[in-house]
Parts: C-alpha cells; sequence; structure tokens
C-alpha cells in the first residue's frame, strides 16, 4: 500500500461480545439463629440483577421443610404466588435487589437439622450465568420445654401408713416431649 507494510498484522480484527439477559443471583439467610420446634421461623431470600436487562417478573423455586408449616410470604416489592413460585410486578433494573421474607411455624415434633434450598430463574429473560441462582440455609434445631411438676396427696397422711401420691408433669412447651 501507499504507507508500507502493516508491521502487526494480529491487530486488524476485533471481537464484541455482546451480553443480554439478566445474570440474577439469590442469597438466603435467617433471622432465626436458633430455630426451636414449636415456634416460628423466618428465612429471607435476596435476589438481585448484575444485568443487563431489567426483570419484570421471576420464578422462585422455594423447597418448604416438612416440618414447616402455615406459610406465609412477604414480599418487599410485587406479588408473590407461593403455590407457583411466581414473582411477579416487578421492575429490578440492573444493580438492584428484592426480598422475599417467609415465615412458618416450626412442628413442636421436629428434630435435627433444618434444611432449605431455594433456586431463582427471570422470565422472558436468559440468564448468562446460572453458577449464582440457587443457596440454602441449614440450622440445627434447638428444642425447648417448660415443665411443671404437680404433687397432688390421694390417701391419708397417717403415721406408719404409706401415703400415696400423684404427680402430674405438665409441658408448656414450646417443643413437644417426647
Amino acid at each position: 500500500g501507499l504507507n508500507g507494510v502493516d508491521p502487526t498484522p494480529e491487530d486488524n480484527s476485533a471481537t464484541d461480545i455482546d451480553v443480554t439477559g439478566a445474570d440474577l443471583w439469590v442469597t438466603k439467610t435467617s433471622p432465626t439463629t436458633v430455630p426451636v420446634p414449636g415456634r416460628f421461623v423466618t428465612w429471607i431470600i435476596t435476589v438481585g440483577n448484575d444485568g443487563p436487562e431489567t426483570v419484570e417478573a421471576v420464578t422462585v423455586d422455594e423447597t418448604i421443610p416438612a416440618a414447616v408449616d402455615d406459610v406465609a410470604y412477604q414480599p418487599s416489592d410485587g406479588a408473590y404466588d407461593g403455590s407457583t413460585g411466581a414473582w411477579t410486578g416487578l421492575s429490578l433494573a440492573p444493580g438492584e435487589t428484592v426480598e422475599l421474607r417467609v415465615i412458618g411455624h416450626l412442628d413442636p415434633t421436629a428434630r435435627g437439622l433444618l434444611h432449605n434450598e431455594v433456586g431463582v430463574d427471570p422470565v422472558g429473560h436468559a440468564d448468562p450465568d446460572l453458577s449464582d441462582n440457587e443457596a440454602e440455609h441449614e440450622a440445627v434445631l434447638d428444642p425447648r420445654f417448660d415443665l411443671e411438676l404437680e404433687k397432688e396427696l390421694t390417701s391419708p397422711l397417717e403415721r406408719g401408713r404409706v401415703a400415696l401420691w400423684r404427680l402430674t408433669i405438665t409441658n408448656h412447651g414450646p417443643s413437644r416431649l417426647e
């Protein structure tokens, strides 16, 4: 050419990678640090959007442990349907987060480990990174009992004779003693 030979021909091309979709992530925490059978337990699911697109709805796959009933959901934005996992009415822009508070009653007979999982997917958008779309929370249950003992004489109290007593133990909970 007029300007001579290109001394670095290897830099004569470029690559443009367009990222589309909504890169969602999820975490799960609990302010209930020591869950007690017979009381309520709370989890907080936080969903964030790393972009580049705004999301109007997500699907939350929340696995409620069998020992938890009477579950209520409190979304920080939009509306959440616990039976389908649909969380609609959102405007989750890149860099923003929303929270879903999950509250349930823990069976008084529950023992051992309380394990809870959650997954999240954008509705109508591809998610370029699925590695952070699941989270879990585990806690060891701490049963607690409030026992009361009543002692009642059921026979006459006479010197040299056997006295009969009725002992009644009452558990005021919150956990069931078995």
